[in-house]
């Protein structure tokens, strides 16, 4: 294995993914499977796949997926088929074009060389790419309310993407966009109504009612991008 793209600091490294992992990574969320039933092709290889949920579900409904990540997890040890292997995104150990579709849901942000991780699901996939990214453009309302995403304090993020910066990250390394879009809506108004010492359970009913009223912005915490490879 060529080392040059393994970062110095690998165990400290490893130490933070593993407590990020207990926290909220690895679960199946509903905006990223959408896309995967909609663009995926039937051979998936699931890169940063954490606990492995989205592999697991994949084979479950008649897809051949794999799961790469830098470190094990216990939940792969459940799985009889083993589809499950440690390495490096910057160093996919599979052959050109073996995959029909990439995932990739927040990783890059993690990455120290995106670029060369973005060449490398481009080299291993025939069809397209699936990924997410924390959405990291603080719009004026979220600037001037005094409040950022946990994104912005993570220690494990290399990289802070907009909109923009993942759509020149894909085009100038040979995918053509097909979506982009923001998922994942944030949910200030638990928050205003804790602010009022309201009890937590009905700071919850409350933030769920007024997410019916009409024309209410929304405010976003991912970018989802679907991007089909040039050839």
């Amino acid at each position: 294995m060529d080392h040059r793209y393994i970062p110095s600091n690998i165990d400290g490294q490893i130490k933070e993914l593993q407590a990020a992992r207990l926290q909220s990574w690895g679960r199946i969320n509903k905006y990223r499977l959408r896309a995967i039933l909609k663009y995926s092709g039937s051979a998936i290889l699931d890169v940063g796949c954490s606990t492995g949920s989205y592999v697991r579900y994949l084979n479950k409904i008649g897809h051949k997926a794999l799961g790469l990540d830098l470190l094990s997890d216990a939940n792969w040890k459940n799985n009889k088929e083993k589809p499950y292997m440690v390495g490096s995104a910057l160093q996919i150990p599979f052959t050109n074009r073996a995959f029909d579709t990439v995932l990739s849901f927040e990783l890059l942000e993690h990455v120290r060389q995106p670029d060369i991780a973005i060449k490398e699901m481009y080299r291993v996939c025939r069809n397209n790419i699936i990924l997410s990214v924390p959405d990291c453009e603080l719009s004026p309302d979220m600037l001037k309310s005094g409040v950022i995403l946990a994104h912005w304090r993570d220690r494990t993020h290399c990289n802070y993407f907009t909109t923009e910066l993942i759509k020149n990250l894909l085009e100038q390394n040979g995918f053509q966009l097909e979506l982009l879009t923001r998922i994942n809506p944030i949910r200030p108004d638990y928050l205003v109504f804790k602010s009022l010492h309201i009890p937590d359970n009905l700071a919850k009913f409350l933030s769920r009612l007024t997410r019916r009223i009409p024309l209410r912005k929304q405010f976003f915490m991912s970018v989802l991008a679907v991007a089909n490879k040039v050839i």
